[in-house]
């Protein structure tokens, strides 16, 4: 999506969420973005998959809590 905007990103988007960091990792050999909660639980945010049957398994929803 592209956003053509005079704006900022922040005004656009809003502040950063504080508290929740965001890491890069692999689960079963897949790249995925996951945030930590407060409750130390890892949740999925994103899945970059080049595999599209990875997309229709909803093991790789996001929210999903990933070890």
């Amino acid at each position: 999506m592209v956003l053509y905007t005079p704006l900022a990103l922040e005004q656009v988007l809003g502040p950063p969420s504080e508290g929740a960091a965001e890491m890069l990792v692999e689960v079963d050999q897949r790249p995925c973005v996951v945030r930590v909660g407060s409750d130390g639980r890892r949740r999925l945010e994103r899945l970059l998959s080049t595999d599209p049957r990875d997309f229709l398994d909803p093991r790789w929803q996001p929210g999903q809590v990933v070890e």
